[in-house]
């Protein structure tokens, strides 16, 4: 009779032990139970070594379809207070092509983010909402500690065609400080 393991009690033989189809199969069924009660599914994860004049997250690997929603948590410190945002498909503002700023400026509804404030660290959680639906136009939601949280949309680029977000500082002379956390994570 094998070993079991501590959580799952899943089969660890021995050289001497008697290995069964079936104890492959109930290891499988006791696996997949868990993996399929899973909410949160981790999609990428990085930390800056060096300063850097903006962050640059890929998320074109991204199935839409499977994801009511996409998390992205930023912790990260700037060189001096002046406003970031966050933008979609390109660093650049007011770009002709896919261009989105999430919550760059309350007034408009172009917007996903704006993580200006007065200080120099930032934490913060934007969360996109495709509801496992690719073909839906840009929708999210920022959280940040310090602010009131804020609700964003891009009235015509949608999630199917989202390839990068960018953290952007757009006051001169401002930088990302080393160190910078990116956590992304879907919800099922």
């Amino acid at each position: 009779m094998p070993d079991r393991t501590q959580n799952l009690g899943l089969n660890q033989w021995a050289a001497t032990d008697y290995v069964r189809r079936e104890d492959f199969n109930e290891d499988n069924a006791k696996i997949d139970a868990v993996m399929g009660s899973l909410h949160h599914f981790p999609l990428a994860e990085f930390t800056t070594t060096a300063a850097q004049s903006r962050l640059e997250i890929d998320v074109s690997s991204v199935d839409w379809s499977a994801y009511r929603s996409v998390c992205v948590e930023l912790a990260f410190r700037v060189s001096a207070t002046g406003r970031v945002c966050v933008r979609a498909n390109t660093p650049d503002a007011y770009n002709s092509g896919h261009y989105a700023e999430l919550f760059a400026n309350l007034v408009t509804e172009l917007g996903l983010a704006d993580l200006s404030g007065f200080s120099t660290n930032i934490d913060a959680r934007l969360t996109l909402y495709p509801y496992k639906r690719a073909g839906y136009t840009l929708n999210s939601f920022c959280e940040r500690a310090a602010t009131f949280p804020c609700w964003g949309r891009h009235p015509t680029l949608t999630f199917a065609e989202l390839t990068k977000l960018y953290i952007v500082p757009e006051t001169a002379g401002v930088t990302i400080l080393s160190g910078a956390s990116v956590k992304v994570w879907g919800e099922k």
